[in-house]
């Protein structure tokens, strides 16, 4: 059992937050919020994400920027890479 089921956090995003907006469109906007929670305090980077969720770059890029634009998740942003956590106040 992972260590998320063992704490019982759930994650609460809008399913209908835009009618343009379909979350559930890329597999990876699943995956990500489940590796983020998870992960807790600590951010991950794009690359971390490809090598946890086996799917493209373009297609983490695509779910990060879905799960941005619902609120679901923080982006720091730096120079050399874009560091992102869970929303805290979706948990």
């Amino acid at each position: 059992m992972s260590e998320i089921a063992k704490r019982d956090i759930t994650v609460c995003i809008d399913t209908y937050p835009d009618p343009d907006t379909d979350v559930f469109r890329i597999g990876a906007a699943d995956d990500i919020p489940r590796l983020l929670a998870d992960a807790h305090d600590t951010e991950i980077t794009i690359p971390e994400f490809v090598d946890a969720t086996g799917v493209t770059r373009s297609t983490v890029w695509r779910a990060v920027a879905l799960l941005d634009s619902i609120g679901a998740i923080q982006i720091r942003e730096t120079p050399q890479r874009n560091h992102i956590t869970i929303n805290p106040d979706r948990l």
